[in-house]
Protein backbone atom coordinates (compact mmCIF):
# COMPACT_ATOMS: atom_id res chain seq x y z
CA UNK A 1 0.00 0.00 0.00
CA UNK A 2 1.05 3.33 -0.90
CA UNK A 3 2.69 5.87 1.72
CA UNK A 4 1.45 8.98 1.50
CA UNK A 5 3.60 11.78 3.31
CA UNK A 6 1.36 13.70 5.63
CA UNK A 7 2.34 17.11 4.53
CA UNK A 8 0.53 16.27 0.93
CA UNK A 9 -2.88 15.51 2.67
CA UNK A 10 -3.75 18.98 2.02
CA UNK A 11 -3.95 18.08 -2.06
CA UNK A 12 -7.03 15.84 -0.43
CA UNK A 13 -8.64 18.94 -0.74
CA UNK A 14 -9.07 19.74 -4.32
CA UNK A 15 -10.76 17.39 -7.06
CA UNK A 16 -7.28 17.59 -8.96
CA UNK A 17 -5.78 16.75 -5.56
CA UNK A 18 -7.58 13.60 -5.19
CA UNK A 19 -7.56 12.21 -8.72
CA UNK A 20 -3.57 13.01 -8.71
CA UNK A 21 -3.31 10.37 -5.50
CA UNK A 22 -5.84 8.23 -7.28
CA UNK A 23 -3.41 8.19 -10.52
CA UNK A 24 -0.45 8.10 -8.59
CA UNK A 25 -0.01 4.30 -7.93
CA UNK A 26 0.25 3.66 -10.96
CA UNK A 27 2.11 6.75 -12.28
CA UNK A 28 4.83 5.29 -9.75
CA UNK A 29 5.06 1.68 -10.98
CA UNK A 30 5.24 3.27 -14.65
CA UNK A 31 8.69 4.98 -13.55
CA UNK A 32 9.83 1.64 -11.79
CA UNK A 33 9.11 -0.14 -14.44
CA UNK A 34 10.76 2.48 -17.00
CA UNK A 35 13.85 3.56 -15.18
CA UNK A 36 14.02 -0.61 -13.55
CA UNK A 37 14.37 1.08 -9.94
CA UNK A 38 13.70 -0.16 -6.62
CA UNK A 39 11.90 1.66 -4.18
CA UNK A 40 12.38 2.88 -0.28
CA UNK A 41 9.74 4.92 1.36
CA UNK A 42 8.87 8.39 0.74
CA UNK A 43 11.00 11.55 2.09
CA UNK A 44 8.62 12.57 4.93
CA UNK A 45 8.48 16.57 4.58
CA UNK A 46 7.42 16.67 1.07
CA UNK A 47 4.84 19.40 0.58
CA UNK A 48 3.76 18.96 -3.34
CA UNK A 49 4.99 16.36 -4.88
CA UNK A 50 5.83 12.85 -3.31
CA UNK A 51 9.70 11.54 -3.12
CA UNK A 52 11.23 8.56 -2.69
CA UNK A 53 14.61 7.30 -1.92
CA UNK A 54 15.67 4.90 -4.92
CA UNK A 55 18.20 2.08 -6.26
CA UNK A 56 18.81 1.78 -10.26
CA UNK A 57 19.79 -1.29 -12.02
CA UNK A 58 23.30 -1.10 -11.51
CA UNK A 59 22.69 -0.26 -7.60
CA UNK A 60 23.56 3.52 -7.72
CA UNK A 61 21.08 6.03 -5.26
CA UNK A 62 19.19 8.15 -6.91
CA UNK A 63 15.53 10.55 -6.31
CA UNK A 64 12.12 9.55 -7.96
CA UNK A 65 10.00 12.89 -7.59
CA UNK A 66 6.37 13.05 -8.95
CA UNK A 67 4.98 16.01 -8.98
CA UNK A 68 1.57 17.12 -8.31
CA UNK A 69 1.33 19.44 -11.49
CA UNK A 70 1.13 23.22 -11.35
CA UNK A 71 2.67 26.45 -12.68
CA UNK A 72 5.80 26.44 -10.28
CA UNK A 73 7.02 23.07 -11.25
CA UNK A 74 6.61 23.59 -14.96
CA UNK A 75 10.42 23.96 -15.86
CA UNK A 76 12.00 22.74 -13.00
CA UNK A 77 13.10 19.42 -15.21
CA UNK A 78 14.33 22.09 -18.06
CA UNK A 79 16.00 24.20 -15.12
CA UNK A 80 18.24 21.12 -13.81
CA UNK A 81 18.85 20.11 -17.01
CA UNK A 82 20.66 23.70 -17.98
CA UNK A 83 22.30 23.35 -14.84
CA UNK A 84 23.39 19.83 -15.20
CA UNK A 85 24.88 19.51 -11.35
CA UNK A 86 26.07 23.09 -11.42
CA UNK A 87 25.18 23.76 -7.91
CA UNK A 88 21.80 21.62 -8.17
CA UNK A 89 21.70 18.11 -8.19
CA UNK A 90 21.86 16.52 -11.99
CA UNK A 91 18.57 15.31 -13.47
CA UNK A 92 19.37 11.83 -15.03
CA UNK A 93 15.74 11.49 -16.57
CA UNK A 94 12.18 13.14 -17.03
CA UNK A 95 9.07 11.89 -18.23
CA UNK A 96 7.14 15.04 -18.68
CA UNK A 97 3.60 13.13 -19.34
CA UNK A 98 4.12 11.52 -15.72
CA UNK A 99 5.40 14.62 -14.06
CA UNK A 100 8.60 12.52 -13.45
CA UNK A 101 12.14 13.42 -12.72
CA UNK A 102 15.17 10.95 -11.59
CA UNK A 103 17.56 12.44 -9.79
CA UNK A 104 20.89 12.77 -8.92
CA UNK A 105 20.49 11.77 -4.51
CA UNK A 106 21.98 14.27 -2.16
CA UNK A 107 22.38 13.36 0.95
CA UNK A 108 21.86 16.52 3.47
CA UNK A 109 24.48 17.54 5.38
CA UNK A 110 24.88 20.37 7.75
CA UNK A 111 22.08 23.04 7.55
CA UNK A 112 22.88 26.60 6.84
CA UNK A 113 20.68 28.09 9.64
CA UNK A 114 23.07 26.57 12.32
CA UNK A 115 26.12 28.04 10.83
CA UNK A 116 26.98 31.64 11.54
CA UNK A 117 25.55 34.30 9.42
CA UNK A 118 29.53 35.06 7.60
CA UNK A 119 29.75 30.88 7.06
CA UNK A 120 25.86 31.15 5.39
CA UNK A 121 27.04 34.39 3.33
CA UNK A 122 30.35 32.10 2.02
CA UNK A 123 28.06 29.49 1.14
CA UNK A 124 25.31 31.76 -0.70
CA UNK A 125 28.43 34.23 -2.56
CA UNK A 126 29.65 30.65 -3.86
CA UNK A 127 26.69 28.91 -5.32
CA UNK A 128 24.77 31.67 -6.23
CA UNK A 129 27.45 32.74 -9.53
CA UNK A 130 26.96 29.11 -10.21
CA UNK A 131 23.45 29.45 -10.83
CA UNK A 132 23.27 32.20 -12.96
CA UNK A 133 23.34 30.44 -16.21
CA UNK A 134 21.88 31.80 -19.76
CA UNK A 135 18.31 30.28 -19.93
CA UNK A 136 17.25 32.06 -22.86
CA UNK A 137 15.47 35.56 -23.89
CA UNK A 138 13.87 37.48 -21.42
CA UNK A 139 10.32 36.92 -20.70
CA UNK A 140 8.51 39.41 -22.98
CA UNK A 141 4.63 38.07 -23.44
CA UNK A 142 2.07 40.55 -22.64
CA UNK A 143 -0.92 38.65 -22.67
CA UNK A 144 -1.68 34.93 -21.19
CA UNK A 145 -1.97 32.17 -24.11
CA UNK A 146 -4.79 30.82 -24.77
CA UNK A 147 -5.66 27.52 -22.03
CA UNK A 148 -3.10 29.50 -19.22
CA UNK A 149 -4.45 28.70 -16.08
CA UNK A 150 -6.16 31.28 -14.19
CA UNK A 151 -4.17 30.51 -10.94
CA UNK A 152 -3.04 32.96 -9.08
CA UNK A 153 0.82 32.18 -9.67
CA UNK A 154 0.19 32.29 -13.67
CA UNK A 155 -2.28 35.27 -13.95
CA UNK A 156 0.02 37.51 -11.71
CA UNK A 157 2.64 37.44 -14.50
CA UNK A 158 0.71 39.62 -16.77
CA UNK A 159 -0.91 41.84 -14.42
CA UNK A 160 0.68 44.93 -12.67
CA UNK A 161 1.93 44.13 -9.21
CA UNK A 162 4.98 44.93 -6.96
CA UNK A 163 8.18 43.05 -8.07
CA UNK A 164 11.65 42.77 -6.77
CA UNK A 165 14.83 41.65 -9.22
CA UNK A 166 18.09 42.28 -9.62
CA UNK A 167 20.02 42.40 -13.22
CA UNK A 168 23.32 42.65 -14.19
CA UNK A 169 25.97 42.61 -16.36
CA UNK A 170 29.87 42.73 -17.07
CA UNK A 171 30.83 45.31 -14.62
CA UNK A 172 27.55 46.69 -12.44
CA UNK A 173 24.35 44.87 -10.63
CA UNK A 174 21.34 46.54 -10.18
CA UNK A 175 18.57 46.11 -7.49
CA UNK A 176 15.31 46.78 -8.75
CA UNK A 177 11.82 47.35 -6.36
CA UNK A 178 9.05 48.25 -8.14
CA UNK A 179 5.65 49.24 -5.32
CA UNK A 180 2.54 48.64 -6.28
CA UNK A 181 -1.10 48.28 -5.88
CA UNK A 182 -1.11 51.61 -4.42
CA UNK A 183 -3.02 53.89 -6.76
CA UNK A 184 -1.67 57.53 -6.92
CA UNK A 185 1.55 56.31 -6.76
CA UNK A 186 2.39 52.95 -8.60
CA UNK A 187 -0.09 49.72 -9.07
CA UNK A 188 3.48 48.06 -10.27
CA UNK A 189 4.46 46.09 -13.51
CA UNK A 190 3.80 43.10 -15.35
CA UNK A 191 6.81 40.50 -16.04
CA UNK A 192 7.36 41.78 -19.61
CA UNK A 193 7.69 45.48 -18.43
CA UNK A 194 9.75 44.63 -15.91
CA UNK A 195 12.28 42.31 -17.76
CA UNK A 196 12.19 45.74 -20.69
CA UNK A 197 13.32 47.83 -18.05
CA UNK A 198 16.11 45.98 -16.75
CA UNK A 199 17.22 45.72 -20.50
CA UNK A 200 16.83 49.82 -20.59
CA UNK A 201 19.15 49.61 -17.37
CA UNK A 202 21.66 47.81 -19.13
CA UNK A 203 21.02 44.52 -17.57
CA UNK A 204 22.46 41.43 -19.62
CA UNK A 205 20.80 38.80 -17.23
CA UNK A 206 18.08 39.33 -14.64
CA UNK A 207 15.78 37.61 -12.27
CA UNK A 208 13.03 37.89 -11.04
CA UNK A 209 12.24 37.56 -7.46
CA UNK A 210 8.99 36.73 -4.87
CA UNK A 211 7.24 40.62 -5.48
CA UNK A 212 3.74 41.28 -4.23
CA UNK A 213 3.25 42.02 -0.42
CA UNK A 214 6.41 40.84 0.12
CA UNK A 215 8.39 43.49 -2.44
CA UNK A 216 10.83 45.21 0.20
CA UNK A 217 14.12 47.05 0.21
CA UNK A 218 16.02 47.62 2.88
CA UNK A 219 19.16 49.77 2.64
CA UNK A 220 21.24 51.11 5.95
CA UNK A 221 18.97 49.80 8.74
CA UNK A 222 15.55 51.34 6.47
CA UNK A 223 12.78 50.44 4.15
CA UNK A 224 13.59 52.52 1.47
CA UNK A 225 9.99 51.64 -0.84
CA UNK A 226 6.50 51.79 -0.14
CA UNK A 227 5.72 48.01 0.54
CA UNK A 228 2.05 47.60 -0.43
CA UNK A 229 0.98 46.00 3.05
CA UNK A 230 3.65 48.25 5.15
CA UNK A 231 6.64 46.29 6.73
CA UNK A 232 6.26 42.69 7.73
CA UNK A 233 8.64 39.63 8.28
CA UNK A 234 9.38 37.83 4.93
CA UNK A 235 10.43 34.14 4.33
CA UNK A 236 13.82 34.93 2.04
CA UNK A 237 16.05 37.75 1.14
CA UNK A 238 18.88 38.59 -1.23
CA UNK A 239 21.45 40.32 0.99
CA UNK A 240 23.99 42.30 -0.03
CA UNK A 241 27.39 43.32 2.29
CA UNK A 242 30.29 45.20 1.87
CA UNK A 243 33.60 43.20 2.34
CA UNK A 244 36.12 44.56 5.03
CA UNK A 245 38.17 47.15 3.18
CA UNK A 246 35.65 47.81 0.17
CA UNK A 247 35.08 51.23 -0.79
Amino acid sequence: MLEIPSNLKWLEGSSDGRRWFRELPGRIQACADRWSLRLESPYPDSQVSIVFPVVCEDGSHAVLKLQFPHPECEHEAEALRIWNGQGSVRLLAHDPALHALLMERCEPGDHLSRAGADEALDVFLGLLPRLWIKAGKPFSLKEAPAGVSGAYSERSKYEAHPRSAVGWNRTHFFFVEVDGRQPGLSMGMTLAELSEYLVKLGCTDGMNFDGGASATMWVLGQVVNSPCQGEKPVANALIVVRKNGAH
